[in-house]
């Protein structure tokens, strides 16, 4: 079912890339917007952490679904073989 043109299963590296770069913005000094700009410089904080861990969780939901899908397809041919 994942393995449809439209919707593609990410790289199994792509979710521990994906948290580990929102972990990593979080407590980095370097930033996109600075903290010197009032409120923008919160604000990129506050969107690129949740954004990249969101994402990470939703690729990792995502790769453990297809796996599942792809083990019970395994079985249900094992079954019609016998």
């Amino acid at each position: 079912m994942n393995n449809l043109p439209g919707r593609p299963r990410p790289p199994a590296w792509a979710p521990i890339v994906s948290i580990v770069v929102a972990l990593f913005y979080g407590v980095s000094p370097v930033d996109l917007i600075p903290e010197v700009i009032p409120l923008f410089g919160l604000l990129d904080d506050a969107l690129v952490v949740p954004t990249f861990l969101l994402l990470g969780i939703v690729w990792w939901a995502r790769r453990k679904r297809a796996q599942r899908d792809d083990r019970r397809a395994a079985i249900e041919i094992a079954a019609k073989a016998d």
